[in-house]
């Protein structure tokens, strides 16, 4: 996502925002090492966690980000 987004809701304009950039690294670090998708593979467990007590605490930008980066790790193993 390059440029400015014209998305108007924030909590969707953050989930863009994090998916994309986590995307885009994954692809560009998998043709130089695996070692950035070894050490998000390792967090996924850490951000359900996290995603869990953002939801209770009603910390909705946490929460969005945790969410897009695992959305964006289950999409590149596809």
């Amino acid at each position: 996502m390059h440029g400015i987004s014209k998305v108007k809701n924030k909590f969707y304009k953050i989930y863009l925002k994090e998916l994309y950039f986590t995307l885009d690294e994954l692809v560009y670090f998998k043709d130089i090492s695996d070692q950035k998708i070894n050490k998000l593979k390792s967090k996924i467990l850490n951000y359900c966690l996290k995603i869990m007590v953002c939801f209770f605490t009603l910390k909705f930008y946490n929460l969005i980000k945790y969410y897009a980066r695992v959305v964006a790790y289950i999409k590149f193993k596809k």
